[in-house]
């Protein structure tokens, strides 16, 4: 999936939105949540966050999950995307180094 892809989808389906997305991670977009009060977000796989970081940036799996929870933790304010630990992120974690 293309960057471009993404935001043809969330200019469709969510005019007026701020979505925050980040370049790089395409292949790990999931969706946009819509949790009541909230306003939507983009989704990522983390595992799959992670093994971009260790493809694109040569980092170890140790390195790569540190480096997405600095990410995560920043204060990105309430546009900041959410990360979800899939089934098959969670399977396949067994084969990252």
């Amino acid at each position: 999936m293309k960057q471009d892809d993404i935001l043809k989808y969330v200019k469709e389906h969510y005019p007026g939105h701020a979505i925050m997305l980040m370049t790089g991670f395409e292949s790990a977009f999931i969706g946009i949540t819509e949790e009541g009060y909230r306003l939507p977000c983009a989704v990522y796989d983390f595992g799959k966050c992670v093994e971009i970081l260790m493809d694109t940036e040569q980092m170890t799996s140790r390195e790569a999950m540190a480096h997405l929870h600095e990410i995560i933790e920043l204060d990105m304010g309430e546009y900041a995307p959410y990360y979800t630990n899939t089934f098959s992120s969670f399977f396949n974690q067994y084969n990252l180094n």
